[in-house]
């Protein structure tokens, strides 16, 4: 009995199990407390209820982050646009470009924490700004900086995409280089209306509906790069062009001497074709370049 009731101990709520130790402890019995929040938890996965709201957590670039149905669960896809902004990062280092990074539409804070996370490792200094319109979503966003040890690492700002960029002289003007990640709400509103139920009755609908064509949330996006860039070139009175480059995942508009820009954004592979018109109709000097993801 004794045994018995150790057994039961060692899996009672307070204990963290992982999947080797189940695997390596196949005769353990669970407390009746455990088991009840189990069957409940059984019972919203059959509901549809997405299992990274049920346990509270998601992985991403091998971290752990803190979701709930204020954001969107971040997907392994999206860790391309970390690597490509460590990337965009590295090449400042090297040329000792100053530089600013803004993660758009930031939700759980996964694409910003995950940055300041490898700069942290790697001994780089690091400052990274994240907006988001939802006061709840910087809530998680800011719990995830503080659970990761980077929330001195990152300035988080409520609003519109780049309004609060836009509207702090000191951020906009202070950098050579404007390096922006967005990975907004891109799928068409007849799509959101048909993906699976976990992703339409749970996921917010503000952070997945982007339109009619899915790219209202990128026009908004580059009408408000546009003003950064007439803002600096009136501040600098330098209007000489120069080539930009730019990417998807990686949209790099670098329009001028004095500022430089690179933009990394996440699309359907539909939108390849119309997003690569709606970068040009913004900036026609800039290069547009389409990278598939894993």
């Amino acid at each position: 009995v004794a045994h018995e009731s150790a057994r039961r101990r060692s899996l009672s709520a307070a204990t963290p199990i992982n999947r080797s130790w189940l695997f390596a402890h196949p005769k353990d019995i669970l407390s009746v407390s455990v088991f009840e929040r189990y069957k409940k938890m059984i019972a919203r996965r059959g509901r549809h209820e997405p299992v990274a709201y049920i346990v509270g957590y998601k992985e991403f670039y091998g971290l752990d982050f803190f979701v709930n149905r204020s954001v969107l669960i971040p997907r392994p896809e999206s860790e391309l646009l970390v690597d490509s902004a460590l990337a965009e990062l590295a090449k400042c280092q090297m040329s000792d470009v100053r530089w600013s990074i803004v993660d758009v539409g930031t939700g759980s804070g996964a694409i910003a924490v995950a940055v300041a996370k490898e700069c942290r490792m790697q001994n780089a200094e690091c400052k990274i700004i994240a907006t988001d319109i939802s006061a709840d979503a910087l809530r998680v966003a800011r719990k995830n900086a503080r659970r990761q040890g980077v929330v001195d690492s990152i300035t988080f700002l409520r609003g519109n995409l780049l309004e609060p960029v836009l509207m702090n002289v000191k951020l906009k003007m202070q950098n050579a280089k404007l390096i922006v990640v967005a990975n907004l709400p891109y799928l068409p509103t007849a799509e959101w209306r048909a993906v699976a139920p976990e992703v339409r009755r749970y996921e917010p609908r503000s952070a997945l509906d982007g339109g009619r064509d899915g790219l209202k949330y990128y026009r908004e996006l580059f009408e408000q790069l546009k003003k950064i860039v007439i803002l600096r070139s009136e501040a600098t009175k330098n209007l000489t062009p120069m080539r930009a480059h730019i990417r998807m995942r990686s949209f790099d508009s670098g329009l001028r001497p004095s500022l430089r820009m690179t933009v990394l954004c996440e699309i359907c592979p539909e939108q390849a074709g119309p997003f690569k018109k709606l970068v040009r109709g913004f900036f026609s000097h800039a290069q547009c370049e389409i990278v598939k993801d894993l």
